[in-house]
C-alpha cells in the first residue's frame, strides 16, 4: 500500500521536473531572442540624407516629412523576425514623402507576439485618412494573418519577400509583392503555393540582383544569396513600386 509520504514525494519530484523544464525553456527562449540582427552603423546617416524626421515612440518609430504628413496617408510596417525594427528605417525613409511611416517595434523582435499592433497605430492617429501596411519576411506573413480579420482597415498591403497564408482574395486591398532574384531565405515553395491567397490583380515584382536582407540595413543575413545591386538600389526600386501602389508617383 502506498503511503501518503510516498505520494507526496512523487508529487514533489513531478513539480521539480516541471519547474526545471520551465526554467530551461525560459532560458533557451531568452538566449534565442537576445541574438538578433541590429541596424548598421550608417542607418541614422542614411535616414538624414532623405531629410526625414524620426520620432521614437513606445511601440514604434514614426518617420515623416512635411510633404508626407500633408498626404494624410499612413503606412504601418511589420519587421522581419529577429531584426531590429530601426534597421528598416533607412529603407522606409525613402517612402516618407508618400506617407507617414510607422515602423513597429515588436516584442522580442518577433511580429507574431503583437500581430494586432497595426490597430494600435491606427487608433493613435485619427488624423490619418488612408492606411497601407507592409511587412518583410515573417513580419509579412504575420501581417497576412492580421489582415485576415482587419483588411477593411487598409487600402493596400505590400509583402516584401513574404506571403499570406490567409485568404485575402475577397478583400478590397491593392496588393504588391516584391522579392529579390537572389533571395535564398524565402521559401519559394510556400511563396508560390500561397500566391492564390491574394487578390487576382495583385502586382508581383522581382528585383533583379536583390536579396532577402537588403530590404533592411542590418548586414548580410545567414543563408541569403549575394546581392549584385546595392541596398540603396533595392530600396529605390521598392520605394518606386510602393509609390505607384499608393498612387502618388
Amino acid at each position: 500500500m502506498k503511503t501518503k509520504k510516498t505520494k507526496s514525494h512523487r508529487i514533489l519530484i513531478i513539480c521539480s521536473v516541471l519547474v526545471g523544464t520551465l526554467a530551461v525553456t525560459a532560458a533557451a527562449f531568452f538566449i534565442y531572442t537576445s541574438i538578433y540582427y541590429k541596424a548598421e552603423e550608417d542607418a541614422t546617416v542614411l535616414i538624414e540624407q532623405e531629410q526625414v524626421a524620426v520620432k521614437e515612440e513606445k511601440n514604434w518609430y514614426t518617420l515623416s516629412t512635411e510633404e508626407g504628413e500633408q498626404t494624410k496617408v499612413g503606412l504601418v510596417f511589420y519587421p522581419g523576425a529577429k531584426v531590429d525594427s530601426y534597421a528598416y528605417a533607412p529603407m522606409l525613409a525613402t517612402m516618407a514623402k508618400q506617407a507617414t511611416i510607422f515602423d513597429c517595434k515588436m516584442p522580442f523582435h518577433l511580429a507574431f507576439f503583437d500581430m494586432n499592433m497595426g490597430n494600435d497605430v491606427i487608433s493613435a492617429h485619427p488624423e490619418i485618412y488612408t492606411w497601407y501596411i507592409m511587412g518583410h519576411s515573417l513580419g509579412g506573413a504575420t501581417m497576412g494573418a492580421y489582415l485576415g480579420k482587419n483588411a477593411d482597415k487598409y487600402a493596400g498591403a505590400i509583402f516584401l519577400a513574404s506571403y499570406s497564408t490567409k485568404d485575402l482574395t475577397s478583400s478590397m486591398l491593392k496588393v504588391l509583392v516584391i522579392h529579390g532574384s537572389n533571395d535564398k531565405v524565402l521559401n519559394y515553395k510556400n511563396f508560390e503555393k500561397n500566391a492564390g491567397n491574394l487578390p487576382s490583380d495583385t502586382t508581383f515584382v522581382t528585383i533583379e540582383g536583390g536579396n532577402h536582407g537588403q530590404f533592411g540595413d542590418y548586414g548580410f543575413q545567414k543563408g541569403d544569396g549575394e546581392a549584385t545591386i546595392s541596398k540603396q538600389e533595392q530600396w529605390a526600386i521598392t520605394a518606386k513600386d510602393v509609390a505607384i501602389l499608393i498612387g502618388t508617383k
